[in-house]
Parts: C-alpha cells; sequence; structure tokens
C-alpha cells in the first residue's frame, strides 16, 4: 500500500544512519493532523490511526532509506500494543538490511515514551512495468 498524497502526514524531522555491515537505521517523526482522511470511518467519535497507515509509515520509510519502490513479501512478529490518535508525534525508527535481495526491516513506532508498534516486515524490490509494446 503506498500513501496517496492527500495521506501524507506532516514530517517533523528525519535523519539516516549507517551503521556499517550493511544496516542502516533511518527514523522520522510525523504527524497527522485530525482533518486527515486517514481518520475518517476509524472511528468517528474516537479518530484512532490505523494499523494498515502505521504499516504504510514503515513502508515508506524504508523505501526512502533504499531509494526504490519495495512490496512486502512478509511481515513476523509484529504486534500493536497502543493506538495513536490526530496530531500526536508518531516516531518511527528502523533497522534496514539487505539479505540478498530481500529487505529485512525491524520497525518500532513510539509516541512519547510508549512504543504503539514493534515488528518485522521483509520486502521485496518492486518489479518496474516494461513500457514497451
Amino acid at each position: 500500500m503506498s500513501l496517496r498524497p492527500e495521506f501524507y502526514p506532516d514530517t517533523i524531522d528525519a535523519y539516516l544512519e549507517d551503521e556499517g555491515g550493511g544496516i542502516m537505521s533511518p527514523w522520522a517523526i510525523f504527524v497527522f493532523p485530525g482533518s486527515s482522511p486517514v481518520f475518517f470511518g476509524h472511528f468517528p467519535d474516537n479518530p484512532v490511526l490505523p494499523a494498515v497507515i502505521q504499516m504504510a509509515l514503515v513502508r515508506f520509510l524504508t523505501e526512502r532509506c533504499l531509494g526504490f519502490s519495495l512490496r512486502p513479501k512478509f511481515q513476523q512478529r509484529s504486534r500493536f500494543t497502543a493506538i495513536v490518535t490526530p496530531n500526536e508525534p508518531l516516531r518511527v525508527d528502523l533497522a534496514v538490511s539487505d539479505e540478498g535481495g530481500n529487505f529485512r526491516t525491524v520497525f518500532s513506532l513510539t509516541r512519547r515514551a510508549d512504543v504503539v508498534a514493534r515488528g518485522e516486515i521483509v520486502y521485496e524490490r518492486e518489479a518496474v512495468s516494461g513500457g514497451g509494446e
């Protein structure tokens, strides 16, 4: 799932660190305003950032770190432990490693000092469509 432009949050800050050994550790802080369409219908009287949007942020940041489009291959050990509401800064921390064409992303999403989600996703490079006949 790619985020459509109207779904993009405000990015407060972002950083990329190359830890060596093929591991990169990007992080970014995002804020979704209450007017964002991601909250429409989830839930009308008590807006909560959907888990699918949280996973889209992990993919978005992983793609920006690597510089190309990805598609999820499988997800493992993912856990959502708290809710995120509008206007709360959400920090996304990743450890991205290349494993022979698969890209393992270990992620942690935090709100203030609380971990709201953590887990691991393996991506593969998205095939580029040919423009031929």
